[in-house]
């Protein structure tokens, strides 16, 4: 436990543990105070798909409220950590520069067409 919060305490409600967490867009265990998320989707290089980002910034805000979790671990799988600059090719892939172009913007520098 980090700290003792006592029943009476108004913050007593929010605060919660998270050993026994179940994930479903990637793997999450726990052991001694230590909770380890691994991204495991290794045939694809453990994309992030927006509903695997919202399960992580859920997850992510909840641990800041966690009784039992101490430190935490983001892993990946298959020796890829992650896919770079990219969410899966089947949920909607990111292209950050297509208002520049469709502004005839050059995306990195600014330039005209």
């Amino acid at each position: 436990m980090k700290h003792y919060i006592a029943p009476s305490n108004p913050m007593h409600s929010q605060f919660a543990p998270q050993a026994a967490y179940v994930a479903t867009h990637f793997a999450y265990t726990f052991h001694s105070a230590v909770a380890t998320i691994t991204l495991n989707r290794p045939e694809r290089k453990n994309p992030l798909t927006f509903a695997s980002y919202a399960e992580l910034r859920d997850l992510f805000n909840a641990l800041r409220y966690a009784t039992d979790v101490k430190a935490v671990v983001l892993a990946g799988a298959g020796g890829n950590f992650l896919q770079r600059r990219r969410c899966a090719r089947d949920h909607w892939p990111i292209d950050h520069h297509a208002d520049a172009r469709a502004a005839g913007v050059h995306p990195h520098d600014g330039r005209l067409g």
